[in-house]
């Protein structure tokens, strides 16, 4: 027993060599001893000499008698799986799958081992071997049940495995469906989670197909319905999840869930483009829910956060800050007051710090930007010249951003415009804001407005001093932020009373960069069948944008304009459903459908704004105007027609054609608008006059001066700081 005591000794110092000898030695002098065979073997395999191993377990197993071989070979088993256990805490994954490999050899039809097998074939990259031993062991499960809590355990050991390799193949999705049968509730919970973590990554395609078999398993459970039609509605199958969200308001167990179910319903609508007398009919009854005393009562919190995007569609159908601003402030407000008594203890908390940090007086301010979209994004376009113009001796600077799909965008940010000060944070309310209270922010500027469910949600904690909206939309109206930045054209003093936030106006504009990348054209006349004389109008704009009585005057342009050409480029749109919106309106009008283009979206930025060369004229959209696209041709010297109206989004044109000194083609008017149109579209001489304006603009507009923005936006800051040293703000 000594000499096996030293074998234990050296094996657990992994010296298997050594082990061998002591083991092959005391099969000398005890050959009947069948065990000693098995750790024998095992010591060369670990060793890798598999051969040698094979033959030291089968000789005494050829050897024995049947009862006997049955006997040695559940040993021999045994002894393989608790040495493939250890492998793993070692941790040597794959020494552990060889000795399961070799277990399967021995015993083709043990389950434990074959999802042991599956699960470190799959986690190891050995995806084809994985797949198979999965399709074995589904072969060989008995019953729709598990007898013990750790089988069920291995079972979803396996499927975090199987479920973590993309793309799902019939495999994979095979297995998932057994789980969820045979182990329940708890595959589900892992199918879900799993679900919703590849739709926040961009990959809703592979969230449909999980939660689809949730969904088999449990077709009323309003979470799994709601994920679905989430996912489907990433994936751009806009036609399912309309009818998805349909059943969802079915099965809708109360007002927030309704709200849910009618939003998604309008998104999908708007996004389809041509469909916004539809979408504004479902938006009223989001209107009359919002509006209703049910939204006050007591909620599982897990439906608090659909109040964030609540009734926002209201700035696409009308321009009415009273009415639109009436629904974002209910919902706004209902939202935080549901997430500060949720998060009771952290905003107490947050309070009492920054009540202590106002008796720091001045100091070098620490600036926190948040967002997620620091990458191929209108945000990432506009905000990145601000990191690089910072000036570091005077500020802290910190950009807090969710890990997303890589670009070249955000490459950029990361190797260049901040690579030391870009923080990548879960995607969580708790982890957010628990960050910026800890980096002790003094002024978070929020990026994204309601875009982003978790960066308003962290704003209604107040995890800063002082916190700025900026970009993304229109203000939140979430009661703790501060400040929203715009400057005296797109948000005149007369609007201050529809906000919660104070309305901080920079002296110039409220947002500028140094230009963008152009790349290399892919669009020509010839290509679309258009003479070279003629006149071509251009639209970009999603089809959330595409506004009935809008596109009627830019039919009534080109009815006008002899040899014009319409083009409507759209992002996400249903090509046909947004042809045919149009048709219908030209044909009213009496414009030939021959005169109208519809593009389809190109894969680069840079290709897009080469292509806005094609174009004479842009027409802008209303009540919800272009912004960085707006920027974009205007930077590329081509003139824009954009209708002005009191909102926030019905005065993004204004404000910058205002600020590169361009009066043609503000319209105040649907009369103007029209009449801008026309005159652009037949003055050849106005147009060019239009185009050297934005050309000479280059040089001294405060559009195009990104690096005087900035030090004005650090001139805000401070002056916000110093008013709430004294007691003002915050």
């Amino acid at each position: 027993m000594e000499v096996l005591e030293a074998a234990k000794t050296d094996w657990e110092a992994r010296r298997y060599d050594r082990a061998a000898e002591i083991y092959e030695a005391a099969i000398a002098e005890n050959p009947e001893a069948i065990w000693l065979y098995w750790h024998f073997g095992l010591a060369l395999l670990l060793q890798g000499e598999e051969e040698a191993a094979q033959l030291a377990w089968m000789t005494p197993l050829m050897e024995a008698e049947a009862e006997v071989q049955l006997e040695g070979a559940a040993e021999l088993l045994r002894v393989l799986a608790a040495e493939a256990d250890r492998q793993e805490t070692l941790p040597d994954l794959e020494m552990a799958r060889t000795i399961r490999l070799h277990a399967r050899e021995i015993d083709p039809e043990n389950t434990v081992n074959l999802l042991h097998l599956a699960r470190l074939s799959l986690a190891g990259g050995e995806r084809d071997l994985g797949e198979e031993i999965l399709t074995e062991t589904l072969e060989l499960q008995e019953g729709d049940r598990l007898e013990t809590e750790d089988e069920a355990q291995l079972w979803l050991q396996t499927l975090d495995a199987a479920i973590a390799v993309l793309p799902f193949t019939p495999a994979i999705l095979d297995f998932a469906r057994t789980c969820s049968d045979i182990v329940g509730a708890g595959a589900r919970d892992r199918l879900y989670q799993r679900a919703g973590q590849l739709q926040r990554e961009g990959k809703a395609d592979a969230a449909i197909e999980l939660v689809q078999i949730c969904i088999d398993a449990d077709p009323n459970d309003i979470f799994y319905a709601e994920l679905r039609i989430h996912a489907l509605y990433r994936a751009n199958r806009y036609t399912e999840c309309l009818e998805a969200a349909e059943r969802y308001l079915q099965i809708a167990p109360h007002v927030w869930a309704k709200i849910e179910a009618y939003h998604i319903i309008a998104q999908a609508l708007l996004t389809l483009g041509g469909q916004s007398e539809r979408a504004q009919a479902v938006h009223e009854e989001i209107k009359r829910l919002l509006l209703s005393p049910e939204i006050d009562g007591d909620v599982e919190y897990r439906w608090v956060l659909k109040l964030v995007v609540a009734g926002s569609h209201s700035y696409y159908f009308n321009d009415d800050p009273q009415a639109n601003y009436t629904i974002r402030d209910r919902a706004a407000r209902s939202l935080s007051a549901k997430l500060q008594q949720h998060y009771d203890r952290r905003f107490q908390t947050y309070s009492q710090n920054i009540s202590e940090r106002r008796q720091s007086g001045t100091k070098k301010l620490k600036i926190g930007y948040l967002s997620e979209f620091f990458r191929d994004h209108s945000i990432g376009w506009l905000v990145r010249w601000i990191f690089k113009y910072h000036d570091r001796d005077r500020f802290e600077i910190r950009a807090y951003t969710h890990p997303r799909t890589e670009d070249w965008l955000s490459y950029r940010y990361k190797s260049e415009y901040c690579p030391e000060e870009l923080q990548e944070i879960p995607y969580s309310i708790e982890q957010t804001a628990d960050r910026l209270h800890d980096d002790g922010i003094d002024i978070l500027v929020h990026l994204d407005s309601i875009t982003s469910t978790v960066g308003t949600a962290v704003t209604a904690l107040k995890p800063a001093p002082l916190q700025i909206t900026w970009l993304g939309f229109d203000a939140s109206a979430i009661p703790s932020v501060d400040y929203y930045l715009a400057d005296g054209y797109s948000l005149p003093p007369s609007m201050q009373q529809y906000y919660n936030e104070t309305i901080w106006r920079l002296p110039q504009t409220y947002l500028a960069v140094d230009g963008f990348e152009v790349g290399t054209p892919t669009l020509r006349r010839e290509d679309l069948d258009i003479p070279e004389d003629a006149i071509v109008y251009f639209s970009s704009q999603t089809g959330f944008k595409r506004h009935a009585n809008n596109a009627r005057l830019q039919m009534q342009i080109l009815d006008r304009v002899p040899d014009s050409y319409f083009l409507v480029k759209g992002l996400g749109t249903d090509r046909d459903l947004i042809a045919n919106f149009f048709y219908e309106i030209a044909a009213e009008v009496g414009v030939s459908s021959d005169r109208l283009r519809f593009l389809d979206p190109v894969p680069s930025s840079l290709t897009h704004r080469a292509n806005l060369a094609i174009a004479d004229v842009v027409l802008d959209t209303y009540p919800y105007n272009g912004t960085t696209t707006t920027l974009e041709t205007l930077w590329m010297g081509i003139p824009v027609v954009s209708q002005v109206g009191q909102q926030f989004s019905s005065r993004q044109g204004y404000t910058l054609l205002k600020n590169v000194g361009v009066e043609a083609g503000i319209a105040y008017t649907d009369a103007e608008y029209v009449e801008w149109g026309v005159k652009l579209g037949c003055d050849k001489e106005l147009r060019s006059r239009v185009a050297f304006q934005l050309w000479q603009a280059r040089r001294h507009s405060p559009l195009w001066n990104a690096k005087e923005f900035t030090r004005q936006l650090e001139i805000a800051y401070e002056q916000m700081w110093d008013r709430w040293i004294g007691g003002l703000g915050g």
